[in-house]
């Protein structure tokens, strides 16, 4: 029974060396991506910024607003209105200014974002959510003025 017991823990062991390699090889890998998305972000936002293409900037904002950067995100966002205030899809752009301030706990300039939102694009396929999370914010703001 003691040598069936000790091959298996051989085993065990030994999967365990092999796939852990691979494991701590995969983190790595993993991390190294991650913390080169960030300057990518960065990048692909200036060069929107630079070649007039409103469309990178939303994608660079919109994966750091992902990576839970929503400052930097609505720092983007206000950029993007000031520079492109024609851009098709401005609403886009306000939906996920409100959307970050929101999450970011600045329920106040969330809401006034998500009025602003709704008073300038009432055609907007966001505005229905829009409004939703407006009167959701509202009734927090309430119950907590109680």
């Amino acid at each position: 029974m003691r040598v069936f017991s000790l091959y298996y823990t051989y085993v065990i062991r030994v999967v365990f060396e092999v796939y852990m390699k691979k494991i701590i090889i995969a983190i790595v890998i993993v991390l190294a991506l991650v913390g080169s998305v960030d300057p990518y972000c960065n990048y692909t936002i200036e060069k929107g910024f630079a070649e007039n293409t409103p469309g990178r900037c939303l994608s660079g904002a919109l994966i750091k607003q992902r990576m839970f950067k929503y400052r930097s995100s609505i720092s983007v966002y206000k950029k993007m209105i000031k520079k492109f205030p024609k851009y098709e899809e401005l609403d886009r752009v306000y939906y996920y200014m409100a959307h970050c301030y929101e999450k970011d706990d600045n329920a106040k300039k969330a809401i006034s974002v998500y009025t602003e939102f709704i008073a300038k694009f009432p055609n907007s396929k966001f505005k229905e959510i829009g409004k939703k999370k407006l009167s959701n914010l509202k009734a927090n703001e309430a119950t907590d003025d109680i």
